[in-house]
Formats: structure tokens, C-alpha cells, sequence
């Protein structure tokens, strides 16, 4: 939680339920999990751009059980349906850069 910003809470358990599979170009889960960059705004409103490297995700369908969920809350979503896709993955290993200011 950020300084002077409400709390959140996620309570859940979940699990793998399929055979570890690398997502297909121009799949729902390639457009999701293969960005090779990130972004971030600081309190001015000015944006950032880092770039990161890694090896393709490792994907397993999975399956989840939600008992508490405010993660959204504080920017006035609830997030109280199941969710359309949920994916696994044991561990991913990324590089990344120094995060540079964009004009």
C-alpha cells in the first residue's frame, strides 16, 4: 500500500489444473503475458517507460478461489465475478533496465 492510500486485501487460494503449455502468437495469452516493457507515472503525472527482457511464460490454466478482494477498491471497481481467464506459472525470470522519462 502507498503512503496515504486506503489499504487492500486479497484472501484467496488457488492452483494449477492443466499441463504446463507457451501461448500461441496472436492468442488471448500471448497479448497478456509476452510484454517486454513497463510503464509507470510518477506524482506530477510525468510517464516512465523500462524495458525488460525474458523467456516465454510457462503457462498452466488454473483454477482460484476468491474469498476477500479490495485490490481495485480504491479506484472504484469491485472485483466480485470470477475471472474470464486465470493462468499459472511457476516462476519467471526477468532482466530488466533502468526506467527512462518520456517526453
Amino acid at each position: 500500500t502507498h503512503k496515504n492510500e486506503p489499504s487492500a486485501v486479497l484472501e484467496c487460494s488457488y492452483q494449477p489444473v492443466g499441463e504446463v503449455y507457451r501461448s500461441q502468437a496472436d492468442s488471448f495469452e500471448h497479448w497478456l503475458t509476452e510484454r517486454y516493457c513497463l510503464y509507470s507515472v510518477n506524482k506530477t503525472g510525468q510517464v516512465f517507460r523500462g524495458e525488460i527482457d525474458h523467456l516465454p511464460w510457462a503457462l498452466q490454466p488454473a483454477e482460484a478461489e476468491f474469498l476477500k478482494n479490495s485490490m481495485a477498491e480504491g479506484i472504484g471497481v469491485s472485483l466480485t465475478s470470477k475471472p474470464e481467464a486465470l493462468h499459472f506459472s511457476k516462476e519467471l525470470r526477468v532482466r530488466a533496465w533502468l526506467l527512462e522519462k518520456l517526453k
